[in-house]
């Protein structure tokens, strides 16, 4: 588990499972989680991208299970994203500006939140990992080839 997953892997491509609070106790996976987020300069993490098939994920230090987006603001920003499991690769994605949303934290509370800024779009993005998509399934087929070119290229 304290290993990345990376694109095209099926799990990354997979909707995850709700988290049963009963049958998992998903604090176990906590401290491995971080450590890769870290180690791979990360400032949020979903449980597929470690292989785990659960409804969660880390942002900064904070975990977020069964979270969810009840309401997203009309307005949208363009900005640069990049991706753990997409090492090296940038693009920019259009998402919500802000958005309103609730999830349990580590101990079970639940809780609601609005995000904006980073925090909106990097909730986004890994909500959308729960969701078994990936960010270059928010962009065209044109942009991801072209930011991947780029990545080749960077990479020798």
């Amino acid at each position: 588990m304290n290993n990345l997953i990376y694109y095209p892997n099926s799990a990354l491509l997979t909707q995850c499972a709700d988290v049963n609070f009963d049958k998992i106790d998903v604090q176990q996976y906590y401290d491995s989680m971080i450590d890769v987020m870290y180690k791979n300069n990360g400032i949020g993490l979903a449980a597929p991208q470690v292989g785990l098939p659960w409804r969660f994920f880390l942002m900064h230090n904070n975990m977020y299970i069964n979270p969810i987006i009840v309401e997203r603001s009309d307005e949208t920003e363009t900005d640069i994203e990049g991706c753990l499991s997409f090492p090296h690769l940038w693009m920019k994605v259009k998402r919500a500006k802000d958005i309103v949303v609730e999830y349990y934290n580590n101990s079970g509370e639940h809780i609601e939140n609005k995000f904006t800024g980073i925090e909106s779009r990097c909730f986004q993005h890994e909500l959308d990992h729960l969701d078994g998509i990936c960010f270059n399934q928010r962009v065209s087929r044109l942009v991801f080839e072209i930011a991947r070119k780029k990545q080749r290229k960077q990479n020798g």
